[in-house]
C-alpha cells in the first residue's frame, strides 16, 4: 500500500474513533442548543416615567425596556404611599421580534398606615383574598426591549424603587440571530436524533479495519500489511 493511501486511511479510521467518543457525549451533537433561548438576569433599582404618564421606561446597560404604563401602576409609584409598597416581578418575556412582557404584583406592606391604605385602594389595589387584609395590584406590562447604544440617564433623572430587583429574562432569538447561529455548522439534529446534512441524513461510517490494524497503522507498521491480490 503506497504512502498516501495509508495516510488517508489512517486518518479516516482516526476521524471515525473520534467521532465515536464524541458520541459518547450527545450535547457535542445537539445542535439545537444553538437556537435556544437567551435567558439572563437583569439588576433593576430605578425606572423613568414619561411626562405624559404614558410609558414606564426601564434602562441597563446593554438594554431600554420601554413599557405601556398602566395608569394604576403609575399613580401607585408616585403616590406618598409609594414607599409602603414592595413589588413582585414574574419573567420578563422577550420574543424574537423584541416584543416584552412581564407580570408584575405591587404589595402594600403590612406595616402600612391606615391612611396609606385607604391611599392604596383609591389607587385600585384591591384584597389578595376575601379573608385577607393584605391589598395589592396585580397587571402585566408589554412593550419592547431595544439595544442601549450605550445611552444612559442622568444619576438624579429616575425614579428609585425602594429596592433592588433581580428579574429573570428569557429572550427569544431574533431572526438575525438565528440566520447567524445557523452558520456555525450546516448540521441539525432532527427530533427523533438523526443528524442530517442540508436534507441528507449522515452517519459515522465504521470501517471493517479490526483494532491490531488500526495499532498496527498508527505506527507506522502498514507497510507489512498486504491489501488486494
Amino acid at each position: 500500500m503506497n504512502r498516501d493511501r495509508r495516510n488517508f486511511m489512517t486518518f479516516g479510521i482516526v476521524a471515525a474513533l473520534g467521532g465515536l467518543s464524541a458520541c459518547a457525549d450527545p450535547n457535542k451533537f445537539i445542535t439545537q442548543n444553538l437556537f435556544e433561548d437567551h435567558r439572563y438576569v437583569e439588576s433593576v433599582s430605578s425606572l423613568l416615567i414619561s411626562s405624559d404618564d404614558k410609558n414606564i421606561v426601564v434602562i441597563t446597560e446593554k438594554y431600554h425596556y420601554i413599557f405601556d404604563a398602566p395608569p394604576e401602576m403609575v399613580a401607585a409609584l408616585k403616590a406618598p404611599f409609594h414607599r409602603s409598597i414592595e413589588g413582585s416581578l414574574g419573567t420578563l418575556f422577550i420574543t424574537g421580534s423584541g416584543a416584552a412582557s412581564i407580570r408584575y404584583e405591587l404589595l402594600l406592606k403590612d406595616a402600612a398606615t391606615p391612611q396609606e391604605r385607604d391611599q392604596a385602594l383609591a389607587a385600585g389595589f384591591q384584597a389578595r383574598g376575601k379573608a385577607s387584609d393584605n391589598l395589592s395590584l396585580r397587571g402585566e406590562l408589554h412593550g419592547t426591549r431595544y439595544e442601549s447604544g450605550g445611552i444612559q440617564p442622568p444619576a438624579q433623572s429616575p425614579l428609585r424603587l425602594n429596592r433592588t430587583y433581580e428579574i429573570s429574562v428569557n429572550a427569544e432569538l431574533s431572526p438575525a440571530e438565528k440566520y447567524g447561529r445557523a452558520l456555525l455548522t450546516p448540521i441539525t439534529v432532527t427530533a427523533d436524533g438523526a443528524m442530517v446534512l442540508g436534507t441528507v441524513a449522515v452517519g459515522i461510517v465504521l470501517m471493517p479495519v479490526m483494532i491490531p490494524v488500526v495499532i498496527a497503522l498508527l505506527k507506522g507498521g502498514a507497510g507489512s500489511i498486504g491489501y488486494g491480490p
